[in-house]
């Protein structure tokens, strides 16, 4: 009998399987891809080039965005009886913003895990799709019982398939712990990620396809409303709900007593609420009339004159912020979602008609319309901040419109400009890269960014003070007004990198290596019979049972650490120490470093590179 179950078990998945790579084989190819790459990624991650890794990145991206967008195709050409012709233009249309995306990650390098336009173009297209997800088969306002049963349907399948990876793993993950300590199998650490991998992009996708009701018609005759729904959203979501109302208010009638703008993350909370309180009301809309749950009834009704004060809380905290330090990336979104607050907020008190199929839909369309253009999120926040510098740099006299004239020593100005300039210039780069500030087409800045781009140096974080110092911008060099304090554009921590190894070093002569990754710790790090550590900028050595003497790193870093008041350049080459004691020579190679230098007191934390002896 157990035989005959696990037989049919077997078949049946194998079915579901079958099922979903002839229904929605573009999605079942495309999370066969995701998973292979990541497979690929976590195993030889190691060894890969930069220019391997940057591609597999990138690949990694657009199979995790196909997967929503080829979703939404299917359910939309199957609901709507596509023929070849209309089936391929779709296709063509996804791939086309696919595409797109593939070439905005086109100049990123290795940088693209890290940059925040990369980042939030990718969640965007990912809500987009999700959007499209939820209106591909119900989209009319008739249709809007079939729509809400559809995507309950959907929800419910994606944390059931969560929860079941989530249990699988920790199972796979305990049997993997119990085999390694009870049979000495030695299993890395790699293998507990592919599992995971392949649990979460692969099973749990077709978990979820498997789940898809054929025919899609099957969803206009459903009308059950789970049970643990509504026990969750009228015990649970909506008096969470009802606190943060509270806490909100509270702070509103502050603001009015004390008569004081709102901080800034008050934006923040007021959209979370929002979302979080239009989610309640799409979970509770076929149940918000029955005459049991007057609790819901009264929410569905009060919710959205709540929002009408808070909305303007929210309109007075960001547009305040855009007017005194322009549009950046981040408050796009919150500007552009407080817009689409304020005008699903006015639908919904204004029409007799709940269309709540209006809000996935306006949602997806504003999601995909930010991701490009000049009105989009990085063109307009572009646009906002080089305007700024524009305007601040013309305010210290040396920009006329055409040409920067660097500042003149002794020049005397409030340091609060000083500050904007950093901070819009570091804003720039970070977002942009180095050639936006050739826009400029200042010599000494292009010439900058020749040299930065030939160093391949992607790690913008603190290269606006490198440009800066090319127009005199410079504490040593200014005459700061006493108002203020010019340490707050100094960055005391510095970090000191070779970021093209490309090129060899000598290791002639020297008889033995060894790796060197050490942190300020008088313990050390033991290697074979050596013992190494760092304490108070020197480098300590136990070699057998010979205590060395301390290497000094100061001499050697002092002069470079110079100019990192505002980030370090890179180095072209490794920083060497030779040393001699004990009859014995050593060679340091510092491939980086780290450290702090507040108040001209070095402090050296951390050393990676190799040390040779002979």
């Amino acid at each position: 009998m157990s035989r005959f179950n696990l037989s049919q078990i077997l078949n049946s998945q194998i079915n579901i399987i079958k099922v979903v790579l002839r229904r929605f084989y573009l999605v079942a190819f495309s999370a066969i891809l995701l998973t292979s790459l990541l497979l690929y990624f976590s195993e030889y991650e190691n060894t890969l080039s930069d220019d391997s890794e940057s591609l597999i990145t990138r690949l990694c991206l657009i199979t995790a965005l196909a997967i929503p967008f080829f979703f939404s195709l299917h359910l939309f050409a199957e609901k709507n009886k596509f023929n070849i012709t209309k089936y391929l233009i779709a296709i063509l249309l996804i791939s086309s913003i696919l595409a797109a995306y593939w070439f905005s990650l086109a100049n990123l390098g290795d940088f693209v895990w890290y940059n925040k336009s990369a980042a939030i173009r990718f969640g965007a297209l990912f809500l987009a799709a999700h959007g499209a997800i939820s209106i591909s088969v119900f989209n009319r306002y008739s249709q809007i019982d079939s729509f809400w049963q559809f995507n309950k349907h959907l929800l419910l399948r994606m944390l059931t398939g969560v929860f079941y990876s989530g249990v699988l793993f920790l199972g796979i993950a305990a049997a993997f712990a119990a085999m390694d300590a009870l049979f000495n199998v030695n299993i890395e650490s790699t293998t507990y990620l592919q599992v995971f991998i392949i649990l979460s992009c692969l099973y749990n996708t077709f978990f979820v396809l498997g789940g898809v009701k054929a025919p899609l018609t099957a969803y206009e005759v459903s009308t059950e409303y789970p049970n643990s729904l509504k026990i969750f959203t009228q015990f649970v979501l909506i008096p969470l709900m009802l606190l943060y109302l509270v806490i909100l208010y509270a702070y509103m009638f502050k603001i009015i007593v004390q008569w004081s703008l709102p901080k800034g993350w008050v934006s923040n909370l007021v959209l979370c609420f929002s979302i979080a309180g239009i989610l309640a009301f799409l979970l509770v809309y076929p149940i918000r009339e029955e005459i049991n749950s007057k609790w819901v009834k009264t929410y569905s009704r009060v919710f959205y004159f709540a929002l009408l004060p808070l909305i303007v809380l929210l309109h007075i905290s960001i547009w305040t912020r855009v007017a005194d330090y322009g549009i950046t990336i981040e408050r796009y979104i919150i500007c552009v979602l407080s817009l689409w607050l304020t005008a699903i907020t006015a639908y919904f008190l204004i029409s007799k008609k709940d269309n709540i199929i209006l809000i996935p839909m306006s949602l997806a369309s504003i999601f995909l319309l930010s991701t490009f253009g000049p009105w989009g999120f990085e063109g307009l926040s572009k646009y906002s901040q080089f305007s700024r510098l524009k305007s601040e740099l013309q305010a210290m006299d040396i920009w006329d419109g055409n040409k920067i004239t660097p500042i003149s020593k002794g020049a005397v100005f409030n340091d609060s400009i000083a500050f904007k300039v950093n901070d819009i210039s570091s804003y720039l780069i970070e977002m942009n890269g180095y050639n936006y500030m050739n826009k400029f087409n200042y010599g000494p800045w292009n010439k900058l960014t020749d040299s930065l781009n030939n160093s391949k140096d992607l790690y913008f974080y603190s290269i606006s003070g490198l440009y800066l110092n090319k127009i005199n911008l410079d504490p040593g060099k200014i005459k700061w007004t006493p108002y203020g304090d010019p340490q707050y554009i100094q960055n005391t921590s510095f970090y000191l990198s070779v970021n093209d190894l490309n090129s060899s070093f000598a290791i002639r002569g020297y008889e033995s290596m060894y790796p060197l990754n050490i942190y300020d710790n008088p313990n050390g790090v033991k290697l074979d019979s050596l013992i190494i550590g760092l304490q108070a900028n020197k480098v300590n050595i136990k070699f057998g049972s010979s205590d060395i003497k301390p290497i000094d790193l100061v001499p050697s870093i002092q002069p470079l650490i110079y100019d990192c008041r505002n980030g370090c350049p890179p180095l072209t080459k490794p920083i060497i120490i030779d040393y001699s004691d004990k009859g014995l020579n050593f060679r340091i190679l510092i491939i980086n470093l780290s450290g702090d230098n507040k108040d001209n007191l070095l402090k050296i934390n951390s050393v990676n590179g190799y040390l040779l002896i002979k």
